[in-house]
């Protein structure tokens, strides 16, 4: 990673409107991550009010919600995104180049690995990207980077049940599950956008984010 690179953590505030339906993101603070290379990912721990990210050089990591390290699990391969799972204490981990996902017990140290078969995806340099967990259908939603961009579909077994190609995007790098509202926010880091959608990978919004943390519609 180059050096002059920073990570950051930018925290903003959603407000949805009750008229339109649409979404406003209003810009709290930043904070610079200065002990996660490469951050790639982001679950919140509802419980402890905590985040955990993951670094495509490897390893997990626990956060506070102002950036600063807790917890450091030791975990190999090119990690690119991570969720909280159906299980105490277990995370959903995304290993794009093997195509794999991972459910990892972080209080145990355990895993268990699940190559994952799907049909869109033919370059292990864009595989699996940002993972999230539907803890009310009990599915699990991630994505194939590029070539082609992909929403997968799978159940809480690891068999994938749908197939959706994305083309709205130049990339498809992060995703989360909202289950107040039923939907999917899913990130471009190319086009530096972050796309609201429902379950099939429809596009209801789009809103830009830009490098100060700002935003525009």
């Amino acid at each position: 990673m180059n050096s002059t690179i920073k990570s950051f953590l930018v925290i903003f505030f959603v407000s949805i409107s009750s008229i339109k339906a649409q979404v406003t993101l209003t810009y709290l603070n930043k904070y610079t991550l200065t002990s996660v290379p490469e951050p790639s990912g982001l679950a919140f721990d509802k419980v402890n009010n905590q985040l955990f990210t993951v670094s495509d050089t490897g390893n997990i990591y626990r956060i506070s919600t102002t950036g600063a390290l807790l917890s450091t699990y030791v975990f190999p391969g090119d990690l690119e995104g991570v969720s909280m799972f159906n299980t105490p204490n277990t995370l959903l981990v995304a290993i794009e180049d093997t195509y794999k996902l991972v459910e990892y017990n972080y209080v145990t140290g355990t895993s268990v690995q699940h190559t994952m078969s799907y049909v869109n995806k033919n370059d292990p340099g864009s595989g699996i990207e940002g993972v999230t967990y539907d803890p009310i259908g009990n599915k699990i939603y991630f994505l194939n980077e590029k070539n082609p961009g992909a929403l997968i579909v799978a159940n809480s077994s690891f068999i994938v049940t749908n197939e959706y190609v994305l083309g709205f995007a130049g990339d498809y790098s992060a995703s989360d599950y909202v289950p107040e509202t039923g939907l999917l926010w899913l990130g471009s880091d190319q086009d530096s956008k972050v796309y609201i959608c429902n379950t099939t990978g429809a596009v209801l919004q789009s809103i830009k984010i830009t490098t100060n943390g700002l935003t525009t519609g």
